[in-house]
């Protein structure tokens, strides 16, 4: 009963984000009882930002009508595996289309060199306003 209550949320959840333009390309069960991922493709950052939020409102609408809890806390029961809701996240030159955040230099091959030096500095910001952010990612 619990694994199909889980299959009909799920599909219910692919369903719903189609109709609302941004169907998922992948959404796989991952290491935790009841833990999943769905990914949809990228779009401008407002869109993606906009669909973003909406996702989780979803998730959680949908998932108290089939009597489950939805959470993106990262770590919410410290006995199991850690959750949460990451994003992917490129920067791409508006001229040309280059992701600016790849180092050029770079082969790309198992390398430890592969951000720029504006995507190590992107990286530094993120983790430098770390706290205030989590007020607008959970």
């Amino acid at each position: 009963a619990w694994l199909l209550t889980l299959v009909r949320f799920i599909c219910e959840l692919n369903d719903a984000m189609g109709e609302m333009g941004f169907p998922p390309y992948q959404t796989d069960h991952e290491d935790a009882n009841g833990q999943f991922e769905c990914n949809w493709d990228y779009d401008q950052a407002l869109v993606t930002a906009d669909r973003h939020t909406l996702f989780k409102f979803t998730v959680r609408s949908l998932a108290e009508r089939h009597g489950l809890r939805a959470t993106f806390m990262p770590k919410p029961f410290s006995y199991l595996t850690g959750n949460g809701c990451h994003a992917h996240i490129t920067l791409h030159h508006a001229g040309s289309g280059e992701n600016i955040f790849k180092n050029p230099a770079s082969s790309g091959d198992c390398e430890t060199n592969l951000l720029s030096p504006i995507g190590k500095h992107f990286v530094a910001g993120l983790l430098e306003h770390a706290s205030a952010l989590c007020a607008i990612t959970n």
